[in-house]
């Protein structure tokens, strides 16, 4: 059938993509898929096209006279256009017209690690190298041209950093890459998880000997509460004021009430608090 040829075990198998027919060998084509053109026993886009590698030839940009796997990659220029590194360029005196070539970097995604203005911030980096290329002997330099020097807060957002090249005939060119910052703790504060009811604690004998009625020492040591937060940031529970003190006496017939708050890795308070009393079980 169409798409296979018979191979050395006498089974059909498929050709091999441009190839729309083959015979012998998967990628000798005897025909092509779309728009690629067929000379011999191979499928190949016309010059000024590219294989898109979704079987069709794509227009190389106007700057390419070819081009592959992309567009703006490109093989050879139109006229006046020089190739430099697998782009064309006009050149003026010696130099590229439209500024330097700049290996941009990538984004740079952060978490924030400090509290400030009220806020969650991250710390501004140090800048990643970046180097420039001009054509042939003409000389470049870059520098980074930012409101964000290293070690400047920067709250949860994007926040765009930006280099410029200058060459030896003061032609510039700049690029940018994004510092991408987002919270390590719920900037609400972690969610508060709190007693179900009364907490009971059982009668101390040593307790209600001492006192000659039925009473039991707190600990503070308990999970009474728990809390949550983004994965990855950490919280804790804390008893709020008014709350017995480690060791305090509870008597029975007189349960105090203990209040509990969260906070986060970053010292944001949970937004609500929750109460339980202090319940000695007799017997």
């Amino acid at each position: 059938p169409p798409g296979k040829f018979v191979d050395g075990n006498g089974e059909c198998s498929f050709c091999t993509s441009p190839c729309a027919t083959c015979s012998q060998a998967a990628t000798s084509c005897d025909s092509c898929v779309s728009n690629f053109q067929h000379a011999g026993n191979t499928c190949t886009c016309a010059p000024g096209k590219f294989d898109n590698g979704q079987e069709f030839c794509d227009d190389c940009s106007n700057n390419c006279l070819t081009c592959v796997n992309t567009a703006t990659t490109c093989t050879s220029c139109t006229e006046n256009l020089f190739l430099v590194n697998q782009i064309c360029e006009s050149v003026i005196n010696g130099c590229l017209a439209n500024g330097p070539q700049i290996n941009c970097p990538e984004d740079v995604p952060l978490l924030t690690s400090t509290l400030c203005g009220g806020g969650q911030c991250a710390v501004a980096p140090s800048p990643p190298s970046v180097i420039c290329n001009d054509y042939q002997q003409c000389g470049c330099s870059v520098q980074l041209s930012s409101s964000h020097p290293p070690g400047d807060l920067l709250a949860a957002g994007t926040h765009a950093f930006q280099f410029e090249a200058t060459n030896d005939n003061g032609f510039s060119r700049t690029c940018s890459y994004d510092v991408i910052v987002d919270n390590q703790c719920n900037p609400n504060g972690p969610s508060l998880n709190c007693p179900e009811g009364d907490i009971f604690i059982g009668t101390d004998f040593q307790c209600s000997q001492a006192f000659g009625r039925p009473c039991a020492y707190f600990s503070r040591e308990g999970e009474y509460a728990s809390c949550s937060d983004f994965e990855g940031c950490n919280c804790q529970v804390h008893f709020g004021p008014g709350s017995p003190d480690d060791g305090q006496v509870i008597f029975a017939s007189r349960p105090p009430t203990a209040t509990f708050y969260a906070t986060n890795a970053v010292g944001i308070e949970s937004s609500y608090e929750c109460a339980a009393r202090i319940v000695v079980t007799e017997g």
